[in-house]
């Protein structure tokens, strides 16, 4: 239960992290940075992707097909406002199966969302806070 509270954290998180609130953008960024950790070494961060990928692993296989990971990439895009087309989808499954192989292993999965938040939410929510004036370095 206390990590479906941290996913429900970190999910809620990313979708605060497109908001105009100055105190919302602050406390959202701090509370990212937190659950990801330094380096994403978050014992929380971990544990959350970990069963993701094995709730998503039909068969326990040791990897995700493109039809097992459909709705994380769907999660991707809801947290960012976007409705992916089927186009869409394919294209970041190519580009979180690293090896090609049409399988998604734990790493895999674990870049992607590391790459997720380093590209997408820390930079939205750095430009919101450069809008409010808000040092992250303090934050």
């Amino acid at each position: 239960e206390k990590l479906n509270n941290q996913k429900e954290m970190g999910a809620s998180m990313a979708k605060e992290s497109f908001t105009n609130d100055v105190e919302s953008v602050q406390e959202t960024y701090q509370n990212l940075k937190q659950f990801v950790g330094p380096d994403y070494t978050s014992s929380f961060w971990y544990s959350s992707l970990l069963e993701d990928f094995d709730e998503n692993d039909d068969g326990k296989k040791g990897f995700l097909t493109r039809e097992e990971i459909d709705n994380t990439i769907e999660e991707y895009f809801g947290l960012k406002g976007i409705d992916p087309t089927p186009e869409l989808k394919d294209e970041y499954f190519k580009k979180i199966d690293r090896s090609g192989t049409g399988q998604v292993s734990f790493d895999d999965l674990y870049e992607f969302a590391k790459q997720a938040v380093e590209m997408d939410f820390l930079p939205e929510l750095e430009e919101q806070c450069k809008q409010h004036e808000i040092d992250v370095w303090t934050v």
